[in-house]
C-alpha cells in the first residue's frame, strides 16, 4: 500500500503532442502580436528616425518570443529532470525490494534447513542446526518467537533420563552410553540458546512434559510459561528473573533444590500439586497470586522476605519427607520440611481474595508473623503436616 502511494506521488503527467503545439503557436502569437502592435504605435509616429524605430521593434518581438521559446524549454528540461529522479528512485526501490527479498529467502532456506538438520538422528547435526536457528533468531528478530517455539518443541520430545541422573545424583551419562551421553549434550545445548534469547524481552515458553536438566533462566525476562507435567532434574535456576505472564508448575517434580531467590511474578503464579524438596524464594515479588495448592513439600520451603500483592494460596498442601527419608537424606544435612515465610509482606488492599497461609503463620497487618500455637486456624491455616513413617 506504501509503495503504491509512493509511486502515485511521484507520477509526471504524459506529455501530449498538443501541449508543444499549444507552446509554439502562444510563442508564435506573441511574437507576432508584438511586432504588429509596435509597428502601428510607430507607424503614427512622424519621425526621420521611423525605419530606425521599427527595426528595435521587430527586434523587441523577437527577444519576447525567443524568451518565451526558453521558458518553454526550461520547463521541458524541468520535466526531464523529475522524471530522471523518479526513474532513479524507482530503481533504488526496486533494489531494496529485491535484496529484501532475496535476504528473506535466504532465511527461510536457513531456517528449513536448520530444523532438516535438528531431525538427524546424528548428534553433531543436530547442533549444528540448534546453532543455526539461534543465529537466525538474532539476525531476524521477527522470527525469534518461531525459534523458541521449535528449540521447546525438542525439549518436550520424550527423553529417557539416564540413572546417573536420577535422585539428585546428577552425574554425566556414561561415556560407554554413546547415545544417552550425545543427547544429553545436546538437550543442554538447546537449554543454554534458549536461556540466551530471552535476555532483551520476554517470549512466551510452552515445556509441557519437558525433561529439563539443571534448567537456567537466572535474570531472563519470559513471557507466559507453562511448565504442566514437567520434570526438573538437578537445580532448576530462576534467579532474578521477571515473567511477565502466568506462569503453571502444574503436576511439575523437583527432584532436589529449586531455586528462584529475587524472582518477579507479575502475572498468576500457579504451583499447583507439584512436588518440591527444597523450594527457594526468598525476596520474591508475587504481583498477581501465588497458588501453592496441593503441593508437597518433603523439605524447606524459603519464602522469607517475599511480597504479596495478591492471592496468597497454601491450602492442602503436605509436608513430608517420606520420600527422601530411605534414601538417608536427613543424615546428609538436609532440614526438615517447613514453610518459612519470616519477613514476608502482603499488599492486603489489593489482595482481593482470602488469604490462606499455612500452618503456624498469620496475617498481623501487612506482615506475615509466626502465630502463636502451631495448631490450624479455622480461618484457613491449611497446610496438612503428615507424619513420618519409621
Amino acid at each position: 500500500m506504501t509503495d503504491g502511494v509512493e509511486r502515485v506521488r511521484h507520477r509526471l503527467p504524459v506529455l501530449k503532442w498538443w501541449w508543444v503545439a499549444a507552446a509554439a503557436a502562444t510563442a508564435i502569437l506573441l511574437t507576432g502580436g508584438t511586432i504588429w502592435l509596435l509597428l502601428v504605435v510607430l507607424g503614427k509616429q512622424a519621425s526621420t528616425e521611423q525605419a530606425k524605430a521599427q527595426l528595435d521593434a521587430i527586434r523587441t518581438a523577437l527577444t519576447v518570443g525567443v524568451g518565451t521559446g526558453g521558458a518553454f524549454a526550461l520547463w521541458v528540461a524541468a520535466r526531464r529532470q523529475r522524471s530522471t529522479e523518479i526513474q532513479l528512485h524507482e530503481s533504488a526501490r526496486a533494489a531494496v525490494a529485491v535484496e529484501l527479498d532475496s535476504r528473506e529467502r535466504r532465511l527461510t532456506d536457513l531456517y528449513v534447513q536448520a530444523v532438516e538438520q535438528i531431525g538427524s538422528d546424528k548428534a553433531p547435526v543436530r547442533l549444528g542446526g540448534l546453532y543455526a536457528l539461534e543465529r537466525l533468531a538474532r539476525d531476524d528478530i521477527g522470527r525469534r518467537a518461531v525459534v523458541i517455539n521449535v528449540l521447546c518443541s525438542y525439549l518436550r520430545m520424550p527423553y529417557l533420563v539416564p540413572e546417573q541422573l536420577k535422585n539428585g545424583r546428577y552425574r554425566l551419562p556414561a561415556a560407554s552410553d554413546v547415545r544417552q551421553h550425545e543427547e544429553w549434550q545436546v538437550r543442554i545445548t538447546v537449554q543454554h540458546l534458549l536461556a540466551g534469547l530471552l535476555r532483551d524481552q520476554p517470549y512466551d515458553l510452552d515445556l509441557r512434559g519437558a525433561t529439563l536438566i539443571e534448567f537456567d533462566l537466572r535474570e531472563c525476562a519470559i513471557g507466559k510459561a507453562l511448565f504442566q507435567d514437567a520434570q526438573f532434574i538437578s537445580t532448576p535456576k530462576f534467579m532474578d528473573a521477571t515473567f511477565h505472564d502466568e506462569v503453571w508448575f502444574f503436576d511439575t517434580s523437583f527432584d532436589i533444590v529449586a531455586r528462584m531467590e529475587g524472582a518477579t511474578f507479575l502475572d498468576r503464579a500457579i504451583f499447583t500439586r507439584c512436588v518440591f524438596y527444597e523450594l527457594r524464594l526468598q525476596n520474591a515479588t508475587f504481583a498477581g497470586g501465588a497458588y501453592f495448592t496441593q503441593s508437597m513439600f518433603a523439605g524447606k520451603a524459603d519464602l522469607s522476605q517475599a511480597t504479596f500483592k495478591s492471592g496468597i494460596e497454601f491450602e492442602d498442601c503436605v509436608l513430608d519427607m517420606d520420600r527422601y527419608a530411605a534414601a538417608g537424606m536427613r543424615e546428609h544435612g538436609w532440614e526438615s520440611p517447613e514453610i518459612e515465610l519470616t519477613g514476608a509482606v502482603a499488599d492486603v488492599p489489593s489482595l482481593g481474595t482470602p488469604v490462606k497461609l499455612p500452618s503456624g503463620w498469620q496475617l498481623q497487618g501487612s506482615s506475615i508473623v509466626r502465630a502463636a500455637t502451631l495448631e490450624p486456624k479455622p480461618s484457613g491455616a491449611t497446610v496438612n503436616e503428615t507424619p513420618h513413617r519409621r
